[in-house]
């Protein structure tokens, strides 16, 4: 379906085998073909990088006719300085970006299509005396590098130190200079790109960062293709549709770009009972043990209520992780998650209530969770006796002074054989807090550990979190 990536050395016109390091060969390609043609040596030099930034050029590799730079060099840099820009979305989501573009007053020089995928360039040139009075104001105007703390002298240095590698990515002699977030910015803000685009990285403006997607950005200097945004690539291309993810959606209703939905209907849910929400706006530092941190960002903050919710269709250890941490470090908030016990509910509740209701067939999932303590003198005769296929009963031990999500592990006769292990205590209380019932059975008996299989059982019974309650 999509062209293969073929790699050259252009010195030898062989194949290249193994790893070549692209700066390297970017100052050498430099050197021995100054005086070769604009377009052919940008050619090269992306060719050199790939095997670095080889997810950076999949899109640039895949569709040579789409994603071309010829046309960048037809004026000379010491005269009009050329921008060319890429934006590649896929195609679901091209009325979003249309209409942003329409409101923004901004013109795409053209728009194609192709496997699934909706490419916008944009072509300006602009006058280099204007770029040249233009670049002083804008570095000293611009609030990613205000250093207010630093000395005169600091300021000084910093702000020369940035306004030299714009020029030298603007000097058709030196083989110097990035496209770092500085040097992007102010290039981007000789367009009326700029109005899209957030003023301290390369990304869009919220809600349009959160979309899958591409971006390249090119000027006349012959050096090189710059990759700003690599949300879509090789990989994505050739699994989409075969795996279980949640693309970002944009819901009209909403005005939201939500991942699932989920979330749109539980959004639906807030909006109607007038609760203010945010949707992947605040992280959270936690402590995932004692050595590594992690920034946590919830699905939705609701500020008003102080309540957390996390949208979950399946959890992975990092998450289970992270959640478990927040819940611990930030106690004033009431945390929720929504997974598939839970949301069966909702959707029974409201799916013939709500206005732009997305409909879909919710089926209760059974889960493989870890009981561990198995080794406890007192417990030993008990888990000997248990085989694989043995009921067994989970319920709160909520005074636990040790763990107040404490479920225990009973077998039939109700003896004790363990615990649920802390991160799955975290989830399933919650649920279990809530009147929700389970069905267990040992899947596997290890030395440590037990698996059991978990499956809601009382599904008959809406209950659902007092949040979405209607009063």
């Amino acid at each position: 379906m999509y062209p293969k990536l073929q790699i050259v050395d252009y010195s030898t016109m062989e194949a290249i085998e193994g790893q070549r390091h692209g700066h390297q060969l970017k100052n050498q390609y430099w050197s021995k073909n100054k005086g070769s043609d604009l377009a052919e040596r940008v050619k090269k030099l992306t060719e050199a990088n790939i095997w670095i930034y080889t997810q950076l050029y999949d899109l640039y590799q895949m569709f040579p006719n789409i994603i071309t730079f010829d046309d960048l060099y037809d004026k000379d840099i010491e005269s009009s300085l050329m921008i060319k820009y890429y934006l590649v979305f896929m195609e679901k989501d091209e009325f979003v970006i249309d209409k942003l573009l329409e409101d923004r007053d901004i013109t795409y020089a053209s728009k194609r299509k192709d496997a699934g995928l909706v490419f916008y360039e944009f072509s300006y040139e602009i006058d280099r005396d204007y770029i040249n009075n233009k670049l002083m104001v804008h570095i000293m105007r611009d609030k990613y590098f205000e250093v207010a703390q630093h000395t005169q002298t600091n300021k000084k240095d910093h702000f020369y130190s940035t306004k030299d590698n714009i020029l030298e990515l603007i000097d058709s002699e030196s083989p110097l200079g990035t496209m770092n977030i500085p040097a992007f910015n102010f290039f981007v803000s000789l367009t009326p790109l700029k109005v899209i685009h957030d003023i301290v990285n390369y990304i869009l403006i919220e809600p349009y960062s959160k979309l899958r997607y591409t971006s390249y950005i090119g000027i006349n200097n012959g050096k090189e293709l710059y990759p700003t945004h690599w949300g879509i690539d090789r990989e994505f291309l050739e699994n989409f549709g075969h795996h279980d993810f949640h693309d970002p959606i944009f819901y009209k209703d909403l005005d939201e770009i939500l991942r699932s939905t989920w979330e749109a209907n539980l959004a639906r849910i807030l909006n109607e009972k007038g609760i203010e929400w945010r949707y992947e706006k605040e992280r959270y530092e936690v402590d995932l043990d004692k050595e590594q941190k992690a920034n946590y960002l919830p699905d939705f903050v609701l500020p008003i209520e102080k309540v957390i919710i996390e949208v979950k269709g399946f959890w992975d250890s990092y998450s289970l992780k992270a959640y478990t941490a927040a819940k611990e470090k930030y106690s004033e908030w009431t945390f929720l998650h929504i997974d598939s016990d839970i949301y069966y509910s909702i959707n029974q509740v409201y799916k013939d209530k709500v206005l732009n209701w997305d409909s879909s067939k919710i089926s209760i999932k059974s889960e493989i969770l870890p009981i561990v303590g198995i080794t406890q003198k007192e417990r030993i005769p008990f888990v000997k006796k248990l085989l694989v296929g043995d009921k067994v009963i989970i319920e709160r031990n909520s005074d636990n002074p040790y763990d107040k999500n404490a479920i225990k592990a009973l077998d039939s006769d109700g003896e004790h054989l363990g615990f649920l292990s802390k991160e799955w205590a975290s989830v399933y209380a919650e649920k279990m807090d809530m009147g929700i019932k389970y069905q267990c059975e040992v899947v596997s008996i290890e030395p440590k550990v037990i698996k059991i299989k978990v499956v809601r059982v009382n599904i008959d019974e809406d209950i659902i979190p007092n949040i979405f309650k209607s009063h």
